[in-house]
């Protein structure tokens, strides 16, 4: 008679490969992510708001005399009503805080499966956000004056000029920069991968009987 004896918990096997206690607290990691990501989509809310209800910007149209607003001066004025000038800043400081702890790993209780890709998703997507609307706040502050702008200036206020424009472009290129930079850092880092089990002689079996 034979008698296997079972196999002994293989202690060759890395951390990795076994069912880790901290993963419960991974989903803290996906709430940060998730507040991250809040001023960018409240920011796309708004101006998707202001878009399709046209009566929530008439009154700032209307004028005795003023010539219809075009869509240069429409913009001026959904970046006077709603948050794109800081929404990019705010969620590109926070993408690049979480790119830094997942490329670290620090803390390790932090750090969910897939958060490199999640958090280089969200860094790109605040990166052409931020971009594509510093573009249009450039164009429509450094273009030639629209008729509305030129019936402004004549009672009295100057058209917008590069001076006034530069100040509040700084944070919104800085914050394209600091984007980028994090899914650079989420793309080029490699957490560690899961390890095989070394191989571990055959346990022990008693001698048949």
């Amino acid at each position: 008679m034979s008698c296997d004896v079972p196999s002994p918990v293989d202690e060759d096997l890395e951390p990795d490969d076994r069912d880790d206690p901290s993963d419960r607290w991974s989903w803290v990691f996906w709430v940060l992510l998730g507040t991250a990501a809040l001023p960018l989509f409240l920011a796309v809310a708004s101006v998707q708001h202001l878009r399709a209800d046209a009566s929530v910007m008439a009154p700032y149209l209307a004028g005795p005399g003023y010539p219809s607003a075009v869509f240069s001066d429409r913009w001026e004025l959904v970046e006077s009503l709603s948050t794109v000038g800081s929404a990019g800043p705010l969620t590109a400081v926070a993408v690049v805080v979480l790119a830094g702890v997942v490329a670290s790993r620090r803390p390790g209780w932090l750090v969910a499966p897939g958060a490199r890709w999640a958090v280089a998703a969200l860094g790109l997507a605040c990166a052409l956000w931020t971009a594509a609307t510093a573009t249009l706040s450039a164009w429509a502050a450094l273009g030639e004056p629209t008729a509305r702008e030129l019936a402004e200036a004549q009672d009295g206020s100057p058209p917008t000029t590069w001076v006034d424009w530069a100040p509040g472009a700084a944070p919104q290129l800085f914050a394209v920069v600091l984007a980028l930079a994090a899914v650079v850092l989420c793309v080029v880092s490699r957490g560690p991968g899961r390890s095989r089990p070394v191989d571990s002689p055959d346990p022990p079996r008693w001698p048949d009987e």
